[in-house]
């Protein structure tokens, strides 16, 4: 019964989670960052770094193994959470799945989802009511503190302005929805907020899932440039507008903006400017 449905619905999940991870690795082109690195997460913390980050959660997640394991149960649906959820923090612990480190703390996520429902129906909720709220702060008030920390404007990072979008919004009219735009490719840049192709998102993003986008990068850097050749890097890369704004100017500062000389600009902003590069890209490069 329950154990059949369970195996069913495990194997219906791996056609939605292939097809996911097919769409992240430009189709299970990207190289594996998966490797072997106990401890990655602790470094030089010792004890003090286990403490400061899980608290009473590993604790109870041992006594919750005992209790499984000890006392007899015919509903095999606990125990086996109980496996894929230590499993997962068991692996998460000992390998590395993505180059940046905090990447791979959304896998940690995951086990912590599968143990926290049978944390509560099998340890926490049998207690009395003052031990049920002692607990729960325990578990829950470091993560609460740090959220409200994060959220506070001096620390993080910033996004976007209201009025910028507003005017990347007007921008984008002159161009069609679907065309791909050559801009950098920051994740605050407000042609990739609204859901514009981008010849390259943000890079950050691409590295953490191991995508091999150097070739896009250098073709993309020698038409902002404006370098010798930046026609045939526009042709490489299917891009026919080009937007040059204040992140682009950062990111370009020793740009020739050889473009203007032959793409009329179809609209102006605050924030920048928008090229159709089609009459140049008729023209071969001198």
């Amino acid at each position: 019964g329950r154990a059949r449905m369970f195996i069913t619905t495990g194997i219906a999940s791996l056609i939605p989670a292939t097809w996911l991870v097919w769409t992240v690795t430009a189709r299970f082109t990207a190289p594996s960052a998966l490797r072997f690195a106990p401890g990655w997460m602790q470094e030089d913390g010792g004890l003090l770094f286990w403490v400061q980050n899980f608290g009473l959660f590993l604790p109870l997640t041992l006594a919750l193994g005992v209790v499984l394991l000890s006392r007899p149960d015919t509903n095999p649906v606990p125990k086996t959470f109980f496996a894929i959820g230590t499993g997962t923090l068991a692996f998460s612990f000992l390998f590395l799945i993505a180059p940046w480190a905090w990447d791979n703390t959304k896998l940690l996520l995951w086990g912590y989802l599968c143990l926290l429902p049978f944390l509560w129906e099998r340890m926490i909720a049998p207690l009395p009511k003052w031990a049920r709220n002692a607990i729960c702060i325990l578990l829950f008030a470091a993560g609460a503190v740090t959220l409200v920390a994060g959220l506070d404007a001096r620390h993080g990072y910033r996004l976007i302005e209201r009025n910028e979008l507003a005017d990347m919004q007007m921008t984008l009219r002159h161009m069609p929805p679907n065309a791909r735009l050559a801009c950098a490719g920051g994740y605050d840049h407000p042609a990739l907020l609204l859901g514009q192709p981008v010849t390259l998102g943000y890079e950050g993003h691409l590295s953490s899932q191991g995508l091999d986008y150097e070739s896009v990068q250098r073709d993309l850097n020698n038409l902002m440039n404006g370098t010798n050749g930046w026609r045939q890097a526009a042709r490489r890369l299917g891009v026919r507008y080009l937007f040059w704004g204040k992140r682009e100017k950062r990111k370009w500062p020793q740009s020739t903006q050889s473009w203007k000389t032959c793409a009329p600009s179809l609209t102006a902003i605050n924030g920048g400017e928008l090229f159709l590069l089609t009459p140049c890209l008729l023209k071969d490069d001198f």
